[in-house]
């Protein structure tokens, strides 16, 4: 069956940059969330968000080509230590993708702003890969697909295998609010949280890198079994009635294709990208009782990443992946029992996700053992 193998992956985030620094903070009970001074949101309060510098706003571009630097530099130290896998990757070809967030022109982030910067991104990390690696780069693809697009670039991989296509895959995402025209954006859309918007979200940022292998004997701690996307059509924006249809679809491809038809309810934990909208509220309701009786264990509430590190945007699939990998090193996110479980048996996944411009929403099923 279709099948992609984590071999490794790197991680920059508001705590810290790297996976190992970031799992160290969150162990030792630190936080990312403040008041940021410098910007008022409209309760005429400082603005609660996540980011690492708490003492000035950053600028959108420069701050993505740090985190991605970071998370670069992260997963080439893993796999440097890993001689196996080092060894078996050198003078391969492989297939890196990069997801964006999505276009809106009203905060700076128009298509052909965000096509430079994101060819500028892949030029750094192909020469960091080729040069300390030695991975060749033969095909790349940018996505400004914002939360759900890591998912949909992981669906694209499984639902269309091509045996042509390098079996080596790059997923890299990145986000960053920190950046004064899009929180004005945010601020006068109302969807930041405040005292007067109980429903808005926390922005942070964060960027990750994920190296699969196509379906391989080799051992590894998390496989992505299935992955499934589809578009809403009523946006987070709309004020329309819905029956939220696309998430629930999207996730019943993905566990069909993982668990294949099984009457099993195997999915023993979810990630779910909820970050205190009233809308996502709603749709992830709509899900959670269309899927309860299929597949999902019983008593089981999805786990919430945006609660601990802001939302993190585009970023959301990476980190999502990258926690489901770590479960035990994350105990702020993942209950005491579901840690104490993860240790000594097989776990799947449900990652899902949903864009706010577009709609597109998207899931995944993964393996970790």
């Amino acid at each position: 069956m279709p099948m992609l193998t984590l071999l490794e992956c790197g991680l920059s985030t508001a705590f810290a940059s790297g996976m190992d620094a970031t799992q160290a903070a969150i162990v030792e009970e630190k936080s990312v969330l403040f008041r940021y001074e410098t910007f008022i949101g409209s309760d005429f309060q400082p603005q609660l968000c996540a980011f690492r510098d708490n003492s000035r706003i950053g600028e959108f571009a420069p701050r993505l080509r740090e985190l991605v630097q970071e998370a670069t530099a992260d997963l080439v130290a893993r796999i440097s230590a890993l001689d196996a896998i080092s060894s078996d990757l050198y003078g391969r070809r492989a297939k890196l993708v990069i997801v964006l967030p999505e276009i809106d022109d009203a905060s700076g982030l128009d298509r052909i702003s965000l096509s430079s910067l994101g060819r500028d991104l892949i030029d750094e990390m192909c020469s960091s890969l080729s040069n300390d690696l030695g991975l060749i780069i033969s095909e790349t693809v940018i996505r400004a697909a914002g939360h759900a697009g890591v998912g949909s670039a992981v669906a694209d991989h499984l639902i269309e295998p091509s045996p042509e296509l390098a079996d080596i895959v790059l997923v890299a995402a990145v986000d960053s609010y920190n950046d004064r025209q899009r929180l004005n954006r945010l601020n006068d859309q109302k969807r930041l949280f405040t005292k007067q918007n109980q429903f808005g979200f926390v922005p942070g940022e964060a960027a990750g890198i994920l190296l699969f292998k196509r379906k391989t004997a080799t051992t590894s701690s998390l496989q992505v079994l299935g992955a499934g996307h589809m578009v809403e059509s009523v946006k987070e924006d709309q004020e329309a009635d819905s029956v939220f249809t696309a998430l629930s679809e999207a996730a019943f491809t993905a566990t069909e294709m993982a668990l294949k038809s099984s009457n099993e309810r195997s999915i023993s934990a979810w990630i779910a990208d909820w970050n205190n909208s009233r809308y996502r509220a709603t749709e992830l309701s709509f899900a959670i009782h269309r899927l309860n009786a299929a597949c999902l264990q019983e008593g089981l509430s999805p786990v919430y990443p945006a609660l601990e590190f802001g939302d993190v945007g585009a970023a959301y699939g990476c980190l999502a992946i990258i926690l489901a990998r770590s479960a035990r090193s994350f105990p702020s996110i993942f209950s005491v029992d579901h840690a104490e479980a993860s240790a000594a048996q097989e776990n799947t996944f449900l990652v899902s996700a949903g864009s706010v411009m577009s709609g597109l929403r998207s899931a995944m099923v993964l393996s970790t053992s």
